[in-house]
């Protein structure tokens, strides 16, 4: 890390965050149709825990984070092929999870002398979500927000309007962790990915 990266990340206000670090990448992970097998409530509770398969079992680091009825926001690091591995697991470990859930249900319905819903193999196979994947490359409003920093600037960007709007009403954000408390999804708690404006010029 070069002197100015130092002195940047050690003299910072909340107003001079210039936005993600470019050694990291800000993602956009999109879903516009969901199966409406699972309730939203706990597809987000799904995706949390495949997250955290990548996180704690193939040792891959999230930085940020944020998870919406059709959205997900992940802050990662840009190590070579790091991120498509990421992504590949991510898929893997959502439908393994989603899978297990909809197991789980069948034999709760059984237990309880519920009629089983038959959660077939063809029907599992369909949850199976490919996820439309974008870079976010406007991200100083977005770091700020997602690691808790107040934002004191002007923001005319609706997508990320969205964004501030969804973290006050959800625990499935990583500006939880960054004001010490525990989100649902293991977060490597840092400022290193947020990149700052040296005010010392």
């Amino acid at each position: 890390m070069t002197a100015s990266k130092v002195n940047r990340k050690k003299n910072f206000h909340p107003s001079t965050i210039v936005g993600v670090d470019s050694d990291f990448q800000a993602l956009l992970l999109i879903k516009k149709k969901w199966n409406k097998t699972l309730f939203p409530a706990i597809r987000k509770a799904l995706i949390a825990k495949a997250l955290n398969h990548c996180s704690m079992s193939k040792g891959h680091k999230i930085y940020a984070y944020l998870i919406t009825d059709n959205q997900i926001v992940l802050v990662l690091h840009k190590r070579d092929k790091e991120i498509q591995e990421f992504l590949e697991w991510f898929q893997h470990y959502f439908h393994e999870e989603q899978k297990h859930y909809l197991e789980r249900e069948d034999n709760r319905s059984f237990l309880f002398g519920k009629n089983k819903t038959h959660h077939d193999e063809k029907a599992i196979k369909h949850l199976h979500s490919h996820f439309e994947c974008k870079m976010i490359y406007d991200t100083a409003v977005l770091a700020n927000i997602l690691s808790a920093e107040p934002w004191r600037g002007e923001n005319e960007n609706p997508f990320i309007d969205g964004l501030a709007k969804e973290i006050a009403k959800t625990p499935y954000c990583s500006v939880w962790d960054y004001q010490g408390a525990i989100s649902p999804v293991h977060v490597t708690v840092t400022k290193k990915w947020i990149d700052y404006e040296n005010i010392n010029n």
